[in-house]
């Protein structure tokens, strides 16, 4: 956690992403030599620099891409972030079939591709201008933000309310995918047609990305959320119905594979693609950061934990794990229907407004009445900082 909170915090977004395709290029260097070197050290070495490239990029791009972005289109640029990762998987599980790179003497250029798209950004990074809200909020550079917002946002046109809510959020601040496989060989498929079924996931991963950019400014994130996880929790009912009778009815495999492509879609599609940009939206330029890094964490370490424990999880449960995921699934998907607030097309203001309304609310429908008279330090903590 402080190795990614560190740069973000003490660099600019632009030389942070720079510095980590760093660790992406030196990470494919290290395992495309690893055959030459006759040395599986290289090859685990590679991995650890590409873990620590892979966990701070998504913090760093993530908070860049929603920084550079104007209210009306940040929803949709947030959404990018999951379709990008989708494109990258789907091109890892394309190359790595054995027609391309998938072979004896093509593995080191497969494991060693990722530090092309590294050495791209790397190159081309220099051409984009740094975070308007950075150089406003943190290095109290307005006259860098007027041009960072005229190469992003258009030459000739009045930015200024723009950097009014800015400057009011800083006024106001100083007031499925690792049990896939084991589902395939229990549907039936063997080991030289998985690769195509992998091939498929990916598919439908680029395919929910590309859906979800369009409809998400029209829909909004909240809607995305909820409805996602609780239609999944739907889909996992089934799932754990049609493993049941897998052994019963023979063509209940392939429902079993149809119900994957499903929850495949309506994860990248929903959770997938607006959790790593909502830090961006509802919290405030100070704790940004912060967040990012707690949400980076916190998904990671879940990641690991499942990749682990799912194993465990299948040997002594079977197909019954899947309620312990189902339950999971409906219970977030109800917390986000009354506790989250939409986020599309509102400022950080508005939607921290919103989400003291409704917890405001829910308090008064729980909790006994009590004094609101305002105290004088109530009082205080509740105008926002720059009203006189």
């Amino acid at each position: 956690m402080k190795l990614c909170f560190r740069p973000i915090m003490h660099l600019s977004r632009k030389r942070s992403l720079q510095l980590n395709n760093l660790l992406a290029i030196s990470g494919a260097v290290l395992m495309g030599l690893s055959k030459t070197a006759q040395s599986f050290e290289l090859i685990m070495a590679g991995r650890f620099i590409y873990g620590i490239n892979a966990g701070m990029g998504l913090l760093i791009h993530s908070m860049y891409l929603v920084e550079c972005s104007p209210k009306r289109v940040r929803t949709m640029i947030g959404v990018t972030i999951s379709l990008y990762i989708s494109i990258g998987k789907f091109t890892g599980q394309l190359l790595g079939l054995s027609e391309l790179l998938g072979t004896k003497n093509g593995w080191p250029w497969l494991l060693g591709f990722g530090g092309v798209t590294g050495l791209l950004q790397l190159l081309t990074l220099p051409l984009l201008p740094e975070s308007p809200r950075y150089l406003l909020l943190m290095r109290e550079d307005r006259q860098a933000c007027e041009k960072a917002m005229e190469r992003l946002w258009g030459r000739g046109q009045d930015h200024s309310s723009k950097m009014e809510d800015m400057l009011a959020e800083g006024a106001a601040q100083k007031g499925v995918f690792f049990y896939e496989r084991d589902l395939f060989e229990k549907a039936g498929i063997n080991d030289s047609q998985q690769p195509y079924i992998a091939l498929g996931t990916g598919l439908c991963e680029l395919l929910a990305g590309t859906i979800s950019s369009l409809v998400i400014e029209n829909v909004g994130k909240k809607i995305l959320l909820s409805f996602g996880y609780l239609i999944m929790a739907g889909v996992l009912v089934l799932l754990t119905i049609t493993l049941y009778l897998q052994s019963q009815v023979p063509w209940m495999s392939y429902c079993s594979i149809i119900l994957i492509f499903i929850f495949i879609i309506l994860f990248c599609s929903g959770p997938s693609a607006t959790t790593a940009s909502l830090p961006g939206d509802i919290f405030n330029q100070s704790f940004k950061a912060a967040a990012y890094t707690v949400n980076g964490t916190v998904m990671w370490t879940c990641l690991l934990l499942v990749g682990m424990l799912f194993p465990f999880m299948v040997d002594n449960m079977g197909y019954l794990c899947f309620l312990i995921f189902l339950a999971f699934c409906f219970g977030t998907g109800l917390f986000i229907c009354f506790s989250v607030p939409e986020t599309r097309n509102r400022t950080v203001l508005e939607i921290d407004a919103e989400y003291r309304k409704i917890h405001s609310r829910n308090s008064f429908q729980t909790a006994p009445a009590v004094d609101t008279t305002p105290t004088a330090e109530t009082a205080f903590l509740e105008t926002p900082t720059g009203a006189n």
